[in-house]
């Protein structure tokens, strides 16, 4: 459990190796674990100079028993979650992140949730040039200062909102920059581990409710929902939801499912009847995604708006909306899965 919550504060940069190292002797160090940012920074000073004192000092090891750790060296549960939860609950724009030599940005939504209640968590990828996150006004998508978008709807429901940018610039195809295609060096790989990394990230700087974690996107982001970051990493981030709009195809990598996941996530396409997302057959499509996923396991719906085509201002907040409360309405027990 202490290296898992070690792992977990690492993973947000509250810890450094040479905090995690001095954790152990904490009472013969003198250093005590506190609450707020600024006593995680006295630890980690006081924690690095015990560990040079010790490094440096004369081996005086012995046969003698070694002290139990004292209460001070025990972080309790709420002092766990009040670590975990140190993300700033603030609306952050642009908010730039390098994994692996790629670099790129994204949108943190945590403004106004309510943090003694439990608080899930959306990860939304936009369409080709990322249009919806150029302008977080405006309302094609987010409406973040207003009261008609998908940052409005998914406080309503005390979710987390991240937005992610593709990497790169523009994409083969002369759509912009996407997440279906390699961008220049960058490839199709990359930013889908870049994704992840930044969703892990943010994930776990925050008191995350783990049984309300969704992952979805339009057009592009469908793309990256159902091709390639559920059947990569999917389960390995905790996802419990996936919502693909307009587009989203089988895997387009090797899918690395359990039966357990299968059985416990369901999958949504919403796409318009006039969509060639929908009228297509070929691998990139509507389809042949959702009969992907039935045919292995999964539990499907699929959606059609009649008269709809590909363009869909204005409709991606209810979408995903209604799928959360469809779905996720609230907390689940999965003690017995």
């Amino acid at each position: 459990m202490r290296r898992r919550f070690l792992a977990s504060l690492a993973i947000a940069g509250l810890l450094t190796s040479g905090t995690m190292v001095a954790f152990a002797d904490l009472s013969r160090g003198g250093c005590v674990l506190g609450n707020s940012i600024d006593e995680l920074k006295a630890y980690e000073v006081c924690s690095s100079n015990h560990l040079k004192r010790k490094l440096n000092a004369p081996n005086t090891a012995s046969s003698a028993p070694t002290p139990s750790p004292s209460a001070s060296s025990k972080a309790s549960p709420s002092t766990k979650r009040k670590l975990q939860n140190a993300g700033p609950k603030t609306n952050r724009i642009n908010v730039p992140f390098t994994s692996a030599g790629v670099t790129s940005a994204g949108h943190v939504f945590a403004a106004g949730l309510n943090w003694s209640k439990p608080v899930g968590l959306v990860v939304y990828t936009d369409g080709s040039s990322d249009y919806g996150l150029a302008d977080p006004d405006d309302r094609y998508l987010l409406d973040a200062d207003g009261n008609a978008g998908l940052v409005k709807a998914m406080k309503d429901r005390n979710m987390l909102l991240v937005t992610l940018k593709a990497p790169g610039s523009e994409c083969a195809d002369g759509d912009g920059v996407c997440w279906y295609s390699p961008s220049g060096d960058v490839t199709v790989a990359q930013k889908i581990r870049w994704a992840y990394d930044f969703a892990t990230r943010i994930k776990a700087q925050y008191a995350i409710d783990q049984t309300r974690i969704v992952v979805g996107g339009y057009s592009s982001g469908a793309q990256f929902t159902t091709e390639y970051f559920t059947p990569e990493y999917g389960e390995t981030f905790g996802m419990d939801l996936g919502v693909a709009i307009a587009y989203g195809g089988p895997p387009k990598v090797i899918p690395k499912f359990t039966s357990a996941f299968k059985a416990r996530v369901p999958m949504v396409w919403n796409t318009g009847t006039e969509d060639p997302s929908y009228t297509t057959t070929d691998a990139y499509g509507v389809k042949a995604g959702e009969k992907w996923y039935r045919d292995n396991g999964f539990t499907t719906k699929l959606q059609r708006v009649q008269g709809e085509d590909h363009s869909r201002p204005g409709q991606f907040a209810a979408v995903m909306a209604a799928a959360v409360d469809q779905h996720l309405p609230g907390p689940r027990d999965r003690s017995a899965e």
